[in-house]
């Protein structure tokens, strides 16, 4: 074909004139684009919202458009924009394996019209008007004079919302665990869609069961919440050929929120397994904030794929228990994904250390940060050679104990851990394991020897002195 032709694939279809085609990946999501096929005008569908309604036919059109080019191969060119219409491209898009225009076939079928007037138009555009021709002599699609027809092709779109439906409602009339023919429709996250559950025209959100994936809005710490997030209502799609996204958003003063370690890959891989493709839902529950939560299934050749599953394999999400038992079935295929993908170390388990079990050989002598001060003679350290935590008490010495829930604690005890948490939590320490989970420690190149700390001992627990004197006595022993 002539110059300007690019390959891509077809990710999601929005309308029977509008599609958006992404291009290869290089290493991560790929760049896309939304393109409108030249010339070509085909009736619109309800918002998602629920604030408008279809036009007639506009179902049917988008349905044709999509269960024919969905995930296909294609080759593309963008033919012109219009001023009065930014943001939006128009272009051709040819099927690769069997070289179909594509609006060449939405027309003949009469899922969409061509667009009147003058002004910028498809290359293509006498094929257009003979094929436009055919459908309207024919009656086909939006030519149809069938007052019936033209009514019934107008769907009513149920929404859950507070001021609409309950997510109880849905779970209640559809069943839980019962697989129910859906479309995805929207991909918010790598466990958050958007489908429309059938025949009855249900658009759902639906979170998936049991695990969750790296947040897209994580702000960063310290961050106000109300800190403004970054214009990007004017962005327009990447250019297929381009390595990255390109924005026209200007960046607010305040830093925006960002998204966390593969949170970008978990969404691109439910977009590419589910996105416009038809699935099966299984609704599990609804949590306390009206959350509808489930499972997905989409086809891997003949045979059905627990989406949860393909995110778990790929470490791009984790388990969460309270979700594990909400499900009727695959709790315990979901467990041994999780279980695969910290062996291999893929994703968010890149660095993931297997806990230390009662048959694991520790090395007696190890550096690493003081992360916890438990109690006045009990520390956790993270060991710096693999990231470990690990428990160890101060040997040949007890501080006063905290008290387990329900109890007092001893006199001193809560100074005696005070006292270790402003001396030593975040500091490098060495550690040298005496015996079982008893170690010596030492401290800033100074030795906390075992002489020191029973003096620190006695003095917290000693009731002789007053609050103020018993500090002064510990900082001077130490």
């Amino acid at each position: 074909m002539a110059t300007g032709w690019l390959r891509g694939t077809v990710k999601d279809v929005v309308s029977g004139d509008t599609l958006v085609i992404m291009g290869p990946s290089r290493g991560g999501p790929p760049p896309e684009k939304r393109l409108t096929l030249a010339s070509l005008i085909a009736p619109r569908m309800a918002r998602r919202d629920g604030s408008t309604a279809d036009e007639p036919f506009a179902w049917q059109s988008r349905e044709f458009l999509r269960k024919k080019c969905i995930g296909q191969p294609c080759t593309f060119k963008v033919d012109y924009t219009l001023e009065n219409v930014p943001g939006r491209e128009f272009g051709s898009v040819f099927l690769t394996d069997k070289n179909e225009n594509l609006a060449l076939a939405v027309v003949s079928t009469g899922w969409s019209k061509i667009r009147s007037g003058g002004g910028q138009q498809s290359p293509y555009y006498a094929e257009l008007e003979t094929a436009q021709s055919n459908a309207e002599s024919s009656g086909l699609g939006l030519w149809s004079k069938d007052e019936s027809a033209i009514r019934g092709s107008v769907r009513t779109v149920h929404t859950v919302s507070e001021d609409d439906l309950d997510a109880q409602s849905v779970l209640q009339k559809f069943g839980k665990g019962k697989p129910i023919p859906a479309i995805i429709e929207a991909v918010s996250s790598g466990a958050s869609l958007k489908a429309t559950l059938l025949p009855d025209q249900y658009f759902v959100n639906v979170m998936l069961v049991g695990i969750v994936c790296p947040s897209l809005n994580r702000r960063p710490t310290g961050q106000s919440a109300a800190a403004p997030a970054a214009n990007t209502a004017a962005a327009p799609a990447a250019a297929a050929e381009a390595s990255g996204p390109a924005t026209n958003g200007t960046a607010s003063a305040e830093p925006a929120a960002q998204p966390e370690p593969f949170a970008r890959e978990a969404r691109f891989l439910s977009e590419s397994k589910a996105l416009g493709r038809d699935v099966r839902v299984m609704l599990e529950g609804v949590d306390k904030f009206n959350n509808l939560f489930g499972q997905v299934m989409y086809s891997d050749g003949e045979q059905p794929v627990s989406l949860g599953e393909t995110l778990v394999k790929a470490g791009y999400a984790k388990l969460v228990n309270w979700g594990l038992e909400m499900m009727s079935v695959n709790a315990f295929t979901l467990r041994e994904a999780e279980r695969n993908a910290k062996q291999q170390r893929v994703g968010i388990w890149r660095n993931y250390v297997a806990p230390a079990t009662a048959g694991t050989k520790l090395s007696d002598k190890f550096t690493g940060t003081v992360c916890e001060v438990v109690s006045g003679d009990c520390l956790v350290v993270r060991d710096a050679a693999n990231g470990q935590e690990r428990r160890v008490n101060l040997s040949s010495i007890r501080a006063p104990r905290l008290g387990r829930k329900g109890e007092k604690p001893e006199d001193w005890a809560t100074e005696a851990k005070e006292f270790l948490r402003q001396r030593l939590i975040g500091k490098e320490v060495s550690v040298n394991m005496e015996s079982g989970h008893s170690a010596s420690m030492l401290i800033d190149s100074q030795m906390l020897n075992q002489v020191r700390m029973q003096q620190l001992a006695e003095v917290c627990r000693s009731n002789t002195q007053d609050l103020t004197s018993c500090k002064e006595t510990l900082w001077k022993t130490l």
